[in-house]
């Protein structure tokens, strides 16, 4: 049943802190609910734009339907705190070929390595041969003296990384992908 007081908020290339995508980048083709990836109390999402060609910029990468994920933290509005683009151009983000798309399906997996951050699998079905999964594992280590309002609640940089196994001779080696920081109020 639905209330005749039903609101909708658009998210698109132009709203206020999303992402930034063209036409043709099927932004939207998948959404996972990733919990609260920044602990502001508010669930985020993970949005998938298997068409992305661009690189975090803005810029075309020279790719073709390589794809990209959207990171967006949430307000509890339905408004758009930030964004974080991850595609092949992304430092030490996954290696892309062309028609791959990356991001054409995307799941919250629970937290695999037990670090209280859920992890992230993204499919890539072009990849050859027959396809592949990225698991991206979500991590947050929180340095003591490195805050940037140190009065409490707090706000302390906050390091996270994503990992994948997808260049390991063994399968069950692991390699760092991504790491950069994001700012977070942690919970006492």
């Amino acid at each position: 049943v639905f209330s005749s007081d039903l609101s909708t908020v658009e998210i698109n290339s132009s709203t206020a802190n999303g992402p930034s995508f063209a036409n043709d980048d099927v932004f939207g083709v998948s959404v996972a609910n990733i919990g609260d990836l920044d602990g502001d109390g508010v669930n985020d999402i993970a949005v998938g734009a298997w068409g992305d060609d661009m690189d975090e910029t803005g810029n075309a990468s020279g790719g073709d339907r390589r794809g990209a994920l959207h990171i967006m933290f949430m307000n509890t509005n339905g408004s758009v705190d930030s964004t974080v683009e991850i595609n092949d151009s992304t430092a030490n983000g996954p290696s892309l070929a062309n028609v791959v798309f990356f991001g054409i399906s995307v799941a919250n997996i629970g937290d695999l390595d037990g670090n209280g951050v859920n992890d992230i699998a993204v499919g890539t079905p072009g990849s050859m041969p027959g396809g592949a999964l990225h698991i991206m594992f979500m991590a947050g280590v929180i340095k003591s003296n490195d805050c940037y309002d140190c009065e409490p609640p707090r706000l302390v940089k906050v390091q996270v990384g994503i990992t994948s196994n997808k260049n390991a001779s063994d399968d069950s080696m692991i390699h760092v992908l991504k790491e950069d920081y994001i700012w977070n109020f942690p919970i006492n």
